[in-house]
This record gives structure tokens, C-alpha cells and sequence, in this order.
């Protein structure tokens, strides 16, 4: 039997339910219809660039994708049937229910899975990785108003000072 080191404790979760839930967009109707439609959206974004330069792991590469069909790599999108939460898991998979299908919910689920399991699941790292898939693909605005109630609500979102 291998021995698997435990997560840290997740002190900031209500933290950030609490912020997310205070967002304009949080509590918006889903905008995908289908579970097909989420995989596009989000192959979409591990084909960019900027997510192939900061998450290679999750990128999907273009020259696999023509060679092989779709890419071992990416994100894998399912539908969360019997969930009554959406879930990101660091082993390349998000699963939505209906009711979650919406960018903000989706970009939360992706920071889960581009964040190291070695870290509190809603820590600083998390945090901060969310903050940066909102402001590249959904816009400043959105960015800073999802800062905004990480600081109302006291979430940590930056690496910690060094002394």
C-alpha cells in the first residue's frame, strides 16, 4: 500500500462560496444547453496560448488532435448526472449538473483541475488561478469584480509575503 500525503485543511471554502455567491454573474441561467457544447467551450480554452504557457499538462496540442483524434490531454467535460455539485478533479475531468452550466461555475471547476492536489483545494494557489481564467476569458470587468469579493469576504489570492 503507497502512501498518499493528505490535502491540506480547506480553510477559505465558505470564504469563496460566500464571494462567489455575492458576484453579479454567479447566480446567471446556464448558458451551454449541452454537455458538448461545455466541451467545446473548454477545449477552446486549453488549445489558447496563454493556457498552453501557464497549464501544459491540460493544453491540448493541435498537431495530436489531427494525428490521433482527440488529444489524451485537455479536459474531459461530463455531465454530473446524480450530482447535485459541479466538480473539478486534478485527474483531467469536470463533471456539471444542468443548473452549473455557466462560465463562472465552469472556470471554477478548470482552477480545480489546474491546481496542484498537494494544496488546500480553494487556497491562495486556487485562488489566484481562478482569478486569472476569469480575466482572460471572461474579461477585466468580470476579473475585478470577482477581486473585489475575495477581499470583502477576506479570500487569500496571492502567494504569501516573504520575510
Amino acid at each position: 500500500m503507497s502512501y498518499r500525503p493528505r490535502r491540506p485543511r480547506d480553510s477559505q471554502l465558505s470564504k469563496v462560496y460566500k464571494a462567489e455567491c455575492a458576484h453579479s454573474l454567479w447566480f446567471d441561467e446556464a448558458l451551454f444547453d449541452s454537455v458538448g457544447d461545455v466541451q467545446i467551450w473548454v477545449d477552446s480554452i486549453c488549445r489558447s496560448r496563454w493556457f498552453k504557457n501557464r497549464f501544459r499538462r491540460y493544453a491540448i496540442d493541435s498537431k495530436s488532435i489531427m494525428k490521433y483524434g482527440r488529444s489524451a490531454d485537455g479536459i474531459k467535460v461530463l455531465d454530473g448526472r446524480g450530482r447535485r455539485r459541479a466538480c473539478g478533479l486534478t485527474r483531467g475531468f469536470i463533471k456539471l449538473p444542468v443548473w452549473t452550466r455557466s462560465d463562472l461555475h465552469i472556470l471554477h471547476e478548470i482552477a480545480h483541475v489546474v491546481t496542484s492536489s498537494r494544496v488546500a483545494a480553494h487556497g491562495r494557489e486556487f485562488c489566484a488561478n481562478y482569478l486569472s481564467l476569469v480575466r482572460q476569458f471572461m474579461g477585466k470587468e468580470e476579473a475585478n469584480e470577482l477581486k473585489a469579493c475575495f477581499k470583502k469576504h477576506r479570500v487569500k489570492y496571492t502567494r504569501p509575503k516573504r520575510i
